[in-house]
């Protein structure tokens, strides 16, 4: 493709435009892209609520392999989403509704995990093939019933600095921690758990 990050800034002010689908390489950034949504994301924050499930309701729709048009949104699987990062989780603000949500290989890297904190109703959650270094954004989430989490080859890896919140997931029944670099001390944090 011949647009570049200059092109894509031309869109800052599309002020409709929820969803871009494009090739990251040459032209294209990841920084270009995340600029973008950036943007996206400042309009959405002061739209009125209803507008803003509107808004949410069709990115994730788009973006899912198994939410479709109407369909209620309690499963949400944007599993193998390239173009999926931290920024699009602020939609979850707007759907409470989710329970089941897979954000495997994504670029999601764990800094906008805290936006899930909106979906009281969240039972499953995956991770895995993802960039998260970090759970932190999870800290008290005490419905989460299963969680896996793995790094995409060549991503860096969650280690025991990055597992504290797993101490505050009381309702954990089921952790995947494939490849993760952790040792005794995210086993104490896991024994506490009752």
């Amino acid at each position: 493709t011949a647009v570049t990050d200059a092109g894509i800034q031309r869109l800052h002010d599309a002020l409709r435009l929820a969803a871009i689908y494009c090739e990251l390489g040459e032209g294209i950034t990841e920084d270009g892209l995340d600029a973008w949504k950036s943007r996206r994301m400042e309009r959405f924050r002061e739209r009125p609520a209803k507008e803003q499930q509107r808004e949410a309701v069709y990115v994730v729709e788009c973006l899912s392999h198994s939410a479709r048009a109407g369909d209620d949104l309690t499963r949400v699987d944007w599993r193998q989403q390239c173009l999926v990062s931290d920024a699009d989780l602020e939609y979850f603000t707007a759907l409470p509704e989710v329970e089941d949500l897979d954000l495997s290989m994504t670029r999601v890297m764990g800094h906008g995990l805290h936006y899930l904190a909106a979906l009281k109703r969240l039972r499953r959650l995956h991770l895995s093939r993802t960039y998260v270094t970090s759970l932190q954004g999870l800290a008290g989430f005490s419905g989460i019933k299963e969680l896996v989490v793995g790094p995409d080859l060549g991503a860096g890896t969650l280690t025991d600095d990055g597992t504290a919140a797993l101490a505050t997931l009381t309702g954990l029944e089921r952790l995947e921690l494939p490849f993760a670099d952790i040792g005794d001390l995210t086993m104490r944090r896991l024994a506490g758990l009752t």
